[in-house]
C-alpha cells in the first residue's frame, strides 16, 4: 500500500513550539509523519523530534522502506551532544522501525552544516546527517532534493576498517542469524573467508544482534600483538577478565602462587561461576584465529611450543563440561586449518572439527543493489540497474571489491552532483583498478598454494583448460576443493565449474609458470650463454686497453688454447676477442676473468662470478644426454640474471 503524505491522527501538534510545528508541516507535504517526540532531554538541553516515512518517489530514490528520524534543535549554538537525541529517540521505539543510514537535523545554528560535516570526518561510520538551518527550511522543496543539496559528499564506499555499526553493513542477514541461533543453543560456529571479505564486520554484526537474542558476547582480536604475545595461561586470564567485564561481574585474580598446570582448572571454575550468575548463553569470538594456531602464527611459543595445545584443550573442556551453561566458540579467520588438523604438536587436536566450517557468503545481486543504490544516492550517485549488474558480474558479490570500485567511480566523477552512473562508467573505471585486484588475489592464491597444495594444483590445471578433473572432484568428493568454493574463487554453474574472477588464470600463470619444452629450455640457456659470452668479450677488451703490454702478454698465455695464442700473436687481442673472427670458449673467458688484473672492481665477488660462469659453461646441450631438470633450468636463469648485471649486454 503506497504511503500518502500527511500526519498520523495520534500525533499531537498543538502543544509543540510553532517553529517545530512549521517544520513538521513542511515534511508532511512529501512524507507521512508517524510519531512526534515532544521532549527529548539530553543533560540540561531539550529537543523535539519526529519520525516520518517518505512517499513512494523519495523512498525509491533513497532506497528506504523504514522510517527516518528528524531532530529539531532550537538552540542557536550546536553542541555534539545534540546528536545524542537520535539515540534517545530510538530507544523509545522498536529498533527495526528505523533506517539508520540517514537522519535529519534541523537547527537554529546558522552554521549547522559545517559543524555536522566536521563531525562526520571524525566519525566516518556515523549516519549521513542532513543538516538544515532553521532559517533556510523554506528553501528546500522535496526531501530527496534537501539531501542532495545539504549532504557533504562523503565517500561512504571507502571503508578500509571493519564496520563496527549497522549503519553501512549490508547483506548476509541469514548467515549472521544462523551464527546467533547457534549461540543461543550453545553450539559452536565459524566465519571463514578471504581477506577483506568482511569477516570482522560480520563478527561485530553477530555481537550486535546477539543482544536481541539475549546472548552475551566476548570478542578477542588475536591479531593484536598484546593477544598472541601472551602465553597460553596468560591469554586464559585475559579471556576471563573480558568475560567478567562483559557480564558486569567482579574481576577475578588468580591466587598469587597458582601453579601453571592448575590455571586450566581455576579458569574453568571462574568462567562457569560468572556465566551461571549472568543466566544467559555466552559466545566467545576469536577473530584472526591464525595468530594463535601453530601453523600460521607469528609468535614462536604458539608455533613451536605447547601453548596452542594447552589453550585449546582448556577451551574445549570449558565448552563441553559447562555444568548446564551454554558456552560456545566462534572461530573467525582466513584459514580454517586450526579445526582441520587432526593433530597439534603430535597430539590429538582438541578442536579438530570442533565447529562446522562455514565460509562467509558473497553478496547476492539484490544485496549489492541495496548497498550501491542507498550509499550512491547519499553521495549524489545514481547507479543504473545495468551498472549495478556489471559490478556484481565483475566481483561476484565480494563486498570489499565492489565498494572499492564504487569509491573509485565516486572519485573519477568529481564533485558535480547528482550524476548518473552507467555501465560504461563501471567498465572504464574497473580497467584502471585491475592492478590492485591482481595484487590482492595473488596474496590469496599464495596462501592456498602454501596451505592447500592439492587444491592449488587442481585450480592450475583448471585455469589451463583441464576442467574434467575439477568437475569430477566436485561431483564425487567436493570437500577436496571446499576452500576454492568457500573462498568464492570457483563456483558451480549447472553441471560445470566456472572461475569467479577473470584475473585468476593470469595470476595462476605468474605463480605457477608453465614448464617449457625440452627444446625451449635448451634454447633459452643457449641464447643466454651467447649473450653473456659477447658481453664478457667486450668487457675484457676494454679492460686490456688500460693495461701495459707486459700485463696483457701474461693473460692469453695462461688462459688460452694454443691456436688462440697463435691468433693473438698474429692478429692482436682485439681480433681474438671479436666474436665474428675467433671462437673463444666460455671456459677460456672463465680463465681470463680469474686474473686479478682483469676487473679489479669485482673484489670479493670475483669467486661468485667465476662460479656462475662455470655453471653456464657446464650447462651445454652437447654435454647432456639426459633431459634438463627444473632445478638446472632455474640455476641457469639465476646465473644469467646475475652475470648480466655485471656484464650488461650491448648488442652485436
Amino acid at each position: 500500500m503506497p504511503t500518502r503524505p500527511g500526519v498520523h491522527p495520534s500525533c499531537d501538534l498543538e502543544s509543540l513550539d510553532p517553529r517545530v510545528r512549521k517544520i513538521i508541516q513542511y515534511f508532511a507535504r512529501e512524507a507521512y509523519i508517524t510519531r512526534v517526540f515532544h521532549q527529548i532531554s539530553i543533560g540540561n538541553s531539550s529537543y523535539a523530534g519526529f519520525l516520518f516515512r517518505p512517499t513512494e518517489d523519495p523512498s525509491l530514490k533513497l532506497n528506504v522502506s523504514r522510517e527516518i528520524t528528524c531532530i529539531v534543535s532550537l538552540y542557536a549554538t550546536f553542541e555534539v551532544r545534540t546528536l545524542d537525541a537520535f539515540a534517545e529517540a530510538h530507544a523509545r521505539i522498536e529498533a527495526d522501525r528505523i533506517d539508520r543510514t540517514i537522519r535529519f537535523l534541523i537547527s537554529a545554528d546558522q552554521d549547522i552544516s559545517r559543524h555536522v560535516s566536521n563531525y562526520a570526518q571524525q566519525y566516518p561510520e556515523s549516519p549521513v546527517t542532513v543538516a538544515i538551518s532553521l532559517k533556510d527550511i523554506d528553501e528546500y522543496t522535496p526531501i530527496s532534493s534537501a539531501i542532495v543539496q545539504t549532504a557533504n559528499v562523503r565517500d561512504l564506499f571507502n571503508f578500509q576498517s571493519p564496520l563496527k555499526e549497522d549503519t553501512y553493513f549490508f547483506g548476509r542477514a541469514r548467515f549472521i542469524q544462523d551464527v546467533v541461533n547457534a549461540a543461543t543453543l550453545g553450539q559452536n560456529s565459524s566465519i571463514f573467508g578471504l581477506r577483506k571479505s568482511g569477516k570482522t564486520s560480520a563478527a561485530y554484526a553477530v555481537a550486535r544482534r546477539s543482544k536481541a537474542a539475549h546472548v552475551n558476547t566476548v570478542y578477542i582480536d588475536c591479531q593484536n600483538p598484546s593477544i598472541h604475545a601472551r602465553r597460553w595461561h596468560e591469554l586464559l586470564l585475559f579471556v576471563l577478565l573480558k568475560t567478567q567485564e562483559a557480564l558486569n561481574r567482579r574481576r577475578s585474580q588468580p591466587p598469587g602462587q597458582l601453579e601453571v598446570h592448575k590455571v586450566s582448572e581455576w579458569f574453568i571454575h571462574s568462567m562457569l561461576d560468572s556465566v551461571s550468575a549472568a543466566r544467559r548463553p555466552l559466545l566467545i569470538q576469536f577473530d584472526e584465529i591464525e595468530q594463535i594456531s601453530p601453523s600460521t602464527t607469528a609468535s614462536k611459543h604458539w608455533r613451536e611450543e605447547d601453548d596452542a595445545l594447552w589453550f585449546w584443550q582448556t577451551i574445549r573442556s570449558l565448552s563441553q563440561n559447562n555444568a548446564g551453561q551454554k558456552i560456545s566458540i566462534c572461530f573467525v579467520g582466513t584459514s580454517p586449518q586450526l579445526i582441520e588438523m587432526p593433530k597439534l604438536q603430535g597430539v590429538d587436536n582438541p578442536v579438530y572439527l570442533f565447529a562446522p566450517k562455514l565460509f562467509l557468503p558473497r553478496l547476492s545481486l539484490s544485496e549489492v543493489s541495496d548497498m550501491v543504490k542507498k550509499l550512491g544516492f547519499l553521495m549524489g550517485l545514481d547507479f543504473t540497474d545495468e551498472a549495478i549488474a556489471e559490478i556484481h558480474y565483475r566481483y561476484a558479490g565480494h563486498p570489499f571489491f565492489s565498494r572499492q570500485l564504487c569509491s573509485r567511480i565516486h572519485v573519477s566523477l568529481g564533485s558535480c552532483r547528482p550524476v548518473r552512473v552507467l555501465r560504461k562508467t563501471v567498465q572504464d573505471v574497473d580497467a584502471a583498478y585491475q592492478a590492485e585486484i591482481d595484487h590482492y588475489l595473488e596474496g590469496i592464491l599464495l596462501n592456498i598454494r602454501e596451505n592447500y597444495a592439492d587444491e592449488f594444483d587442481a585450480l592450475v590445471r583448471f585455469c589451463r583448460g583441464d576442467q574434467s578433473e575439477l568437475d569430477e572432484i566436485l561431483e564425487k568428493e567436493p570437500t577436496l576443493v571446499d576452500h576454492l568454493v568457500g573462498y568464492g574463487l570457483i563456483e558451480r554453474q549447472g553441471a560445470k565449474v566456472a572461475i569467479v574472477f577473470d584475473n585468476l588464470p593470469r595470476i595462476v600463470d605468474r605463480l605457477s609458470p608453465r614448464r617449457p619444452t625440452e627444446e625451449q629450455a635448451w634454447t633459452e640457456i643457449m641464447v643466454g650463454r651467447n649473450r653473456i659470452e659477447r658481453s664478457i668479450r667486450l668487457a675484457i677488451l676494454l679492460e686490456l686497453r688500460r693495461l701495459t703490454e707486459t700485463e696483457v702478454e701474461e693473460i692469453p698465455t695462461a688462459s688460452l688454447r694454443e691456436e688462440n695464442i697463435t691468433m693473438y700473436r698474429n692478429c692482436g687481442m682485439e681480433a681474438l676477442l671479436d666474436p665474428n673472427r675467433s671462437s673463444l670458449y666460455l671456459i677460456e673467458l672463465l680463465r681470463t676473468v680469474r686474473h686479478e688484473a682483469i676487473f679489479p672492481y669485482l673484489g670479493e665477488r670475483r669467486r661468485e662470478i667465476l662460479e656462475l660462469i662455470d655453471t653456464l659453461n657446464r650447462l651445454r646441450k652437447d654435454a647432456h644426454a639426459r633431459m634438463l631438470s627444473g632445478s638446472e633450468l632455474e640455476k641457469a636463469r639465476g646465473a644469467i640474471a646475475v652475470l648480466e648485471r655485471w656484464f650488461p649486454f650491448v648488442g652485436s
